[in-house]
């Protein structure tokens, strides 16, 4: 053990040492009192809020956690974390923040420890900063690649799912209602089976193109799976889904698609229907507009069906409108 006489205190070695470490690390941490002031912030912090030791330390969080590079609900989150920790409980958290200078947006993981010493007293809390931007780009590439139907480009099934309960919570605060439209190619197998499966695919990717310009800005088309496409009508009325669903039959039936030898026209069948209030249901919904699409099959393919949920207050005449009325 080394004397006061005989050299430097261990405690000032050790406190400069743990100083030269955080300074090194590209992660930006910072020790804030229980009075909310900084008492210490290594180099990365200082260069992430633009701003020299002096500047920091000793000052109030509330100084330098500004909206010149955060947003207002940001600012909150963070105060709320803050009361969170000095009242002893740990949390981690992501955002995203405007760099001043270069207007660059970046997201960051927070993580915020309490320091406790030993009767139990909250003496104040560390503050770790990463830059996570890139690994947020990645998740967001995955994302989309995972929620995205890598034939025709079009959402897939999961990209529903993700987004069902938000599309519901629309609609309910609009007081509207989802349209629902089950689309199938007719007798899709002969186009494979004649003209092999790369002609296939080219008319499932014009359909999928001439039903996503039928459609208007909000809705929703999905690839469901082989040669189905389901459409979603954000807070259509009763006669707009009516409409919608005839407006992409006849685009489709408009195709001019090559080669001339195909076996038949390119046309779709449609199952119309409403959605309930409830995304939970929405699996019984979606069973609801297969029944009316397997109805227009039956009854000659190249047509509308409307489910018993449409049809309440819409006539038999009405199944097959003219878009011109």
């Amino acid at each position: 053990m080394i004397s006061d006489d005989e050299g430097p205190d261990p405690g000032s070695i050790g406190a400069a040492l743990l100083g030269v470490v955080t300074d090194a690390l590209p992660t930006a941490i910072a020790y804030v009192d229980r009075n909310r002031v900084y008492r210490y912030a290594n180099n990365s912090y200082l260069k992430a809020v633009r701003q020299s030791a002096s500047d920091v330390i000793g000052q109030s969080i509330d100084a330098i956690v500004q909206n010149e590079w955060l947003s207002d609900d940001v600012i909150e989150m963070i105060h709320n974390r803050v009361a969170h920790a000095l009242n002893g409980m740990a949390s981690e958290f992501s955002f995203k923040a405007t760099l001043p200078d270069t207007k660059e947006e970046i997201w960051l993981l927070a993580t915020y420890t309490p320091d406790i010493d030993t009767a139990g007293r909250v003496r104040g809390y560390v503050s770790l900063f990463r830059d996570i931007t890139e690994e947020k780009a990645i998740e967001s590439q995955l994302q989309e690649k995972a929620t995205t139907d890598p034939l025709t480009g079009l959402r897939n099934r999961r990209f529903l799912e993700d987004i069902a309960d938000q599309k519901f919570a629309e609609a309910a605060r609009n007081r509207k209602v989802i349209g629902l439209l089950m689309i199938d190619v007719d007798l899709f197998k002969s186009f494979n089976d004649q003209h092999g499966h790369a002609v296939g695919d080219e008319i499932l990717c014009q359909i999928a193109k001439a039903v996503s310009d039928s459609l208007r800005l909000g809705d929703i088309v999905t690839r469901w799976g082989g040669e189905e496409f389901l459409v979603l009508l954000n807070g259509a009325e009763q006669h707009q889904v009516i409409l919608a669903a005839e407006r992409i039959r006849r685009s489709v039936e408009g195709l001019h698609l090559q080669p001339d030898t195909l076996p038949h026209p390119v046309t779709v069948s449609i199952g119309a229907s409403l959605c309930g209030n409830n995304p939970a249901e929405l699996d019984q919904d979606i069973r609801t507009a297969d029944r009316a699409l397997y109805a227009a099959k039956e009854n000659g393919r190249n047509r509308v069906e409307i489910s018993n949920r449409l049809s309440d207050r819409t006539t038999a005449d009405e199944r097959k409108l003219d878009p011109e009325s």
